[in-house]
């Protein structure tokens, strides 16, 4: 589980550092919890790094993570898992905080913009 190892190394990291003991719980709770799936409003901090983690996912950056990541599986085509996760992720009301949502625009419209591209060049559509 990669959030419960960087919850680790962080906190290790952060101890070096000289970091307040107090904010180092903060943190290596939102690197613990910034993957689950269900929303937790009350840790704002969370919220934050799961949208900064979702960012990623979308644009320019997410296309080469995926296709990099499957890739070297041999995952390819248009109807593969990393093209409909790449779609899903586009389509996706994910982002709540307002900063979050204006950056993601331009990036889900790059990887819609990518997909479609993708599936008609894949499938020899002129």
């Amino acid at each position: 589980d990669h959030a419960a190892q960087g919850a680790i190394e962080a906190r290790e990291i952060l101890k070096k550092m000289g970091f307040p003991k107090e904010k180092i719980e903060t943190v290596c709770k939102c690197i613990l919890l910034h993957d689950k799936k269900e929303d937790l409003p009350n840790i704002k901090e969370v919220r934050v790094l799961k949208e900064a983690d979702g960012l990623e996912a979308v644009g320019a950056m997410g296309i080469a993570r995926y296709f990099s990541f499957n890739g070297e599986r041999n995952i390819w085509g248009a109807s593969s898992l990393p093209i409909k996760e790449l779609i899903r992720n586009a389509n996706s009301d994910y982002f709540k905080l307002p900063i979050a949502i204006e950056l993601a625009k331009k990036k889900k419209k790059i990887t819609k913009e990518f997909c479609d591209a993708f599936i008609k060049e894949y499938n020899m559509e002129n």
